[in-house]
């Protein structure tokens, strides 16, 4: 459930454009992936991210799009044991049986990040800023044998983030 996805879609595009820009004279722009176990807020979950960079070693500018996945609160539906031995949903206020899927409590969350940083041999080291339901500044470091995959760690006030990335 994305709460400013015209936030998010406005800063994307300037971002990218800032990319474009700035890449313009770099030999070529990769796209990115990346997948991180993340705490963001208090809550604990997955990041999935795409994104621009540009190619080679030296200066990066890379903006990027994402989602965090997380168990959110069901305050209305909750899974109750059962004497024989399962669960069963069941609404928490009147006590009636409910579809499994009612008790679900995955939770999505848009994002999008702006990242400045330095592209060695086979590290990387950088700064950024995600923008989601708050605005984190944050650092980042990569590192990797590969010029296409990398370990990647980001952290900053309220978010943190360890993963893999790769580019293509």
């Amino acid at each position: 459930m994305l709460k400013y996805p015209g936030q998010l879609k406005t800063i994307f595009l300037a971002s990218t454009l800032a990319a474009a820009v700035l890449t313009a004279g770099s030999a070529s722009a990769e796209v990115t992936a990346s997948l991180s176990a993340a705490r963001v807020d208090g809550q604990t979950g997955a990041e999935l991210s795409v994104g621009l960079k540009n190619a080679g070693k030296g200066l990066y500018l890379a903006p990027a799009v994402g989602a965090f996945v997380y168990s959110g609160d069901n305050k209305d539906f909750s899974l109750y044991p059962q004497s024989n031995g399962t669960e069963a949903c069941r609404d928490v206020h009147t006590g009636q049986y409910a579809k499994k899927s009612k008790c679900d409590s995955t939770a999505v969350k848009g994002f999008a990040t702006l990242e400045t940083g330095y592209q060695f041999e086979a590290a990387s080291l950088g700064m950024g800023v995600r923008v989601g339901e708050t605005t984190t500044p944050y650092i980042a470091a990569t590192v990797g044998k590969s010029g296409r995959a990398h370990f990647r760690v980001a952290a900053g006030k309220d978010y943190a983030a360890l993963g893999f990335a790769g580019s293509f």
